[in-house]
């Protein structure tokens, strides 16, 4: 075999063992990064998942809230539905009373009737004072729903967008190719090891 082939072989096995030696040394390098970056992405992940989990919880509370509020709110339209029926009884009560007091002659039987019909539109008055009142209890709880309800869904929209957050900082793996010029496969660290050990054994004898 002559020696200038043999100088070919031995540059060739020098060539892929530095090669070989400093692509283990990159991905080394790289990896060593990777750990840095993703110890501080786990760190990272866990303070805006804490934050994410409070802001559940305060958007659970004010769900919470409104369901309350909408009890309220269903109570206060029954009991206006009950009242808007014993209004109506008694305006029909007050009704036959002036109906009555046309064919009363008595001047005190007359006197009692308009009592009683007095009585019966106070009630009325009364009554129609509470669905009012009522009713503006509901447009209010109705307007702090809607409040709550934008504030819960904002709540839940940054929860979101932190959570992605996240999943975006999360660092990529470094990949290391395992083929010299994409076809020749990478000698491991061992071989790239014995390679440069045999090239300068070769060269020692040579010199």
């Amino acid at each position: 075999m002559s020696k200038f082939f043999i100088t070919i072989l031995l540059g060739v096995c020098l060539a892929i063992a530095a090669f070989a030696t400093y692509r283990y040394y990159s991905k080394d390098m790289q990896l060593a990064e990777f750990i840095v970056k993703y110890d501080k992405f786990q760190a990272d992940a866990v303070k805006v998942t804490k934050w994410a989990d409070s802001l559940a919880i305060e958007a659970a509370k004010k769900d919470s809230v409104i369901a309350t509020q909408e009890i309220v709110v269903d109570r206060l339209k029954k009991n206006d539905v009950v009242i808007a029926v014993t209004n109506k009884k008694l305006m029909s009560k007050a009704d036959s009373l002036k109906a009555a007091a046309k064919l009363i002659g008595d001047k005190d039987s007359l006197i009692t009737n308009q009592s009683e019909t007095i009585e019966v539109l106070t009630t009325v008055v009364t009554n129609d004072s509470i669905r009012f009142i009522a009713k503006d209890s509901i447009i209010t709880l109705r307007d702090r729903q809607l409040d709550m309800a934008k504030a819960s869904a904002e709540l839940y929209r940054k929860r979101g967008d932190s959570l992605q957050m996240v999943i975006n900082m999360r660092p990529i793996a470094p990949v290391a190719s395992t083929k010299i010029l994409g076809i020749i496969p990478l000698p491991s660290r061992t071989t790239s090891f014995i390679l440069g050990i045999a090239a300068g054994a070769f060269v020692a004898t040579k010199l």
